[in-house]
């Protein structure tokens, strides 16, 4: 039996590859190891403007894949409060409603309630959560759990939700 020099496990002898970190000893396969993983480095994207924020989350209105900026997000909840609070006005103004929530700003809130989850998945994908945790807002206290993953820094390595 021998260890292994890149994580220090116990291997047998014979072993061309380490079970338990996969490194190869070969120092051919353990070049192609290398540059498949230099490959597979995820590069993060910069910030996007608000309108650019506004026309990808429009673009992407019912894609559940991929990743979304923090920006994007953020960008994306300012906008859907400004018409909603717009609509509201309108509702005030035009349809004589006596309080702000009338049928112009129901309206706008269906619009827009698809992008909105889409894009709140696409986010959590970025903190390397399933979009399904959104459900946890249900409960009350798992809202300040899903607040928090959408206010935090994404991850900057490659992961399981990224497109290829």
């Amino acid at each position: 039996m021998k260890n292994c020099p890149d994580c220090a496990e116990e291997i047998q002898d014979e072993a061309i590859k380490c079970k338990h970190c996969g490194s190869y000893f070969n120092q051919n396969e353990k070049e192609e190891q290398k540059n498949k993983i230099e490959t597979s480095i995820y590069v993060p994207q910069s910030s996007l403007s608000f309108t650019e924020a506004i026309k990808t989350c429009f673009n992407k209105y019912a894609n559940f894949s991929g990743r979304a900026r923090r920006s994007e997000y953020w960008y994306w909840i300012l906008f859907a409060v400004l018409v909603g609070i717009v609509a509201s006005i309108l509702d005030v103004i035009i349809l004589n409603s006596v309080f702000a929530g009338g049928p112009l700003y129901w309206l706008t809130a269906a619009g827009l309630f698809i992008p909105h989850i889409a894009v709140a998945t696409r986010r959590l994908h970025d903190t390397e959560r399933s979009g399904w945790r959104q459900l946890w807002s249900l409960t009350g206290i798992g809202a300040f759990f899903i607040l928090y993953w959408l206010i935090i820094e994404g991850n900057s390595n490659k992961n399981f939700y990224d497109n290829n």
